[in-house]
């Protein structure tokens, strides 16, 4: 016996712009080599102990660790240094799907400092409300601890 299940394909997005009192080279050093210093705890999926990492190159990925337990996050298809990455993810019917997604951070300088535009495409089971947790998710991530930790460690973000 067999369970055979199909499923209409939808698909979602969103964009969220943030920004940041920061110069558009801090932004993206602190996106790469900065981000288990801003990474929010709650985001952490294998536990607070948990590193996470993100490569700027296509195929590098965004990757959190806790000894040999580990979570990609996406793998980077595209990167334009210091201005934007694209990166494909995968998301189990265990957390919603089965859905790809394809996640773009873009950034551009500004009078005040720097945009930080995060966009999300979704493919596959793709809710709206799925697609509304998810914005409101990353809008999280990137204020309260990416532009957060910029605004105020200034010269940590540097170093």
């Amino acid at each position: 016996m067999s369970d055979i299940r199909v499923s209409e394909v939808q698909c979602a997005e969103y964009s969220i712009q943030i920004n940041i009192e920061a110069s558009q080279k801090d932004v993206w050093h602190a996106l790469f080599d900065k981000i288990n210093l801003w990474w929010l705890p709650e985001f952490h999926m294998l536990g607070t102990e948990s590193v996470v990492s993100f490569e700027p190159w296509a195929g590098g990925l965004l990757l959190e660790k806790d000894g040999d337990r580990s979570l990609t996050w996406f793998t980077v298809i595209a990167v334009d240094p210091m201005n934007s990455v694209t990166a494909a993810g995968y998301c189990t019917g265990e957390f919603g799907g089965p859905s790809t997604s394809l996640l773009t951070l873009k950034l551009s300088s500004s009078d005040s400092g720097t945009v930080l535009i995060v966009r999300e495409e979704i493919v596959g089971k793709a809710a709206a409300a799925q697609a509304k947790s998810l914005q409101a998710g990353w809008k999280q991530l990137f204020t309260d601890g990416l532009k957060r930790w910029l605004e105020t460690q200034p010269s940590q973000a540097n170093s």
